[in-house]
């Protein structure tokens, strides 16, 4: 739910690193859903492979968003942060 989802990063302090959210209210859907990375790509105008998702779960994060074109990297930060450097 979108309303939770914003109040978790506004008490983080996250937030502000965020040009995009998206959450299932806006998809209809829930993950692995791919809609949530197309939708992001809109919101941020951007093509599929111009874009970086890091996540958690290789089925409900990864597999998705490398489907429609993402790059994506999982726990292996040291992997992402050498991609993305």
């Amino acid at each position: 739910n979108r309303g939770w989802a914003l109040r978790k990063l506004e008490a983080t302090g996250l937030k502000i690193y965020f040009d995009a959210i998206v959450t299932a209210t806006e998809v209809g859907k829930m993950k692995p859903h791919a809609g949530y990375y197309s939708l992001a790509c809109r919101k941020l105008k951007v093509k599929p492979e111009e874009c970086a998702m890091v996540g958690d779960d290789e089925k409900n994060d990864l597999a998705p968003a490398r489907k429609i074109g993402m790059k994506a990297y999982g726990p292996g930060f040291k992997k992402i942060a050498k991609a993305l450097l």
